[in-house]
Formats: C-alpha cells, sequence, structure tokens
C-alpha cells in the first residue's frame, strides 16, 4: 500500500513508462526511504500509543487506588525522545513539519529556488550538529553511566537512536536537495 502523499513530484509529462508513469525518475529512487520513514512512524505510533496507555493507567492507579506506576515520568520522558526521533523523518518526508515564513514568499522563481535551497542548507548543518553531538554524546553517557533519575534507565541505547534518526533525516534532505534542488 503506497501513501500518495508521499510521492514528493511528479513531470509534467504523462508518459507511459511502466517503472514509474508520471513520476520524477530522480525522485522515484527514493521509494526505498519513504518506505524506511513509513516503518519508523509506525514504530513512533506504537510507542506514543504505549505511553498514552502508561500515564492512563498512571492515572487510574493514582487516583483510584493511591498507588502511582513507579518510574512512569521517566520511561514517558525517554520514550518521547524516540517518538519525535523516529517520527520527524517521516513528518518532513511529507512536508507535515512545522514552517515559520521569515524570508518572503518572492515572486521570482530563482529566488525562492535559492530560498529553499539556502533553509535546506540551514537544516542540513543543523542536523548534523545533532547527529554529531548526540554521537559525542554516547560515550560519555556511558563512561558516567547516565540513567534516568527513578528506575535508572540507561541513556546510551537512546542517544544511538538520536544519533541514527538525526543521520537518517540529514540523509533525506541532502538525497532530496540532490534528487531536485528546485523543490
Amino acid at each position: 500500500m503506497t501513501n500518495p502523499n508521499l510521492v514528493v513530484a511528479r513531470d509534467n509529462d504523462e508518459s507511459t513508462d511502466a517503472a514509474a508513469p508520471g513520476r520524477n525518475t530522480a525522485i522515484s529512487g527514493l521509494q526505498w526511504l519513504d518506505t524506511a520513514v513509513r516503518w519508523l512512524a509506525i514504530l513512533a505510533g506504537v510507542v506514543l500509543t504505549g505511553l498514552v496507555l502508561l500515564t492512563f493507567a498512571d492515572v487510574v492507579m493514582r487516583y483510584l487506588f493511591s498507588a502511582p506506576i513507579a518510574g512512569r515520568q521517566d520511561v514517558v520522558e525517554l520514550g518521547m525522545v524516540a517518538v519525535l526521533s523516529l517520527a520527524a523523518p517521516y513528518a518532513w518526508r511529507l512536508g507535515e513539519h512545522i514552517t515559520v515564513d521569515v524570508l518572503p514568499d518572492f515572486p521570482w522563481r530563482w529566488a525562492r529556488v535559492a530560498r529553499t535551497t539556502m533553509v535546506r542548507l540551514m537544516v542540513v548543518a543543523l542536523l548534523g550538529l545533532l547527529s554529531y553531538t548526540a554521537y559525542q554524546r554516547i560515550e560519555e553517557a556511558a563512561l558516567f553511566n547516565e540513567a534516568t533519575n527513578i528506575i535508572l534507565i540507561p541513556h546510551q541505547p537512546f542517544l544511538v537512536l538520536m544519533t541514527v534518526a538525526f543521520a537518517l533525516h540529514l540523509f533525506i534532505v541532502v538525497a532530496e536537495l540532490i534528487a531536485d534542488p528546485r523543490r
């Protein structure tokens, strides 16, 4: 089952090419990436559902039995790190991420392309910095046995997840920039 929202661009040429009818062939090469980020988003949804159920159970236990679930806050905090790390590449790929229009929508096509390219390059730099910083923190977290306060969930696996997710997101932005720099 394919999601039509993941098709990034279409040619004006309605060709009958069986491999990729009506698609920009440079973009259709990213279909495997669409599938990968879709599965990451599904995993993020499963984690988020678990967090909602855990929070609901904690509220019930707290108010009905005066027995809150120990460490729920630790699990929710790290679970949200996982949800955001897993879902961000999918949101970017769909174009459903939060945007702030600081620069005007220029009437000239060349200016819009330049603005979009500049923004993507800034995103690449930021994701590179985030990925590198998370990578550097993996060793520190192991060395100092960093963990949550209540139930001592180690930080290291979540830093690995963040490193990989930020690197994947960076790869997506670069691949889109190379595949269709005008978009």
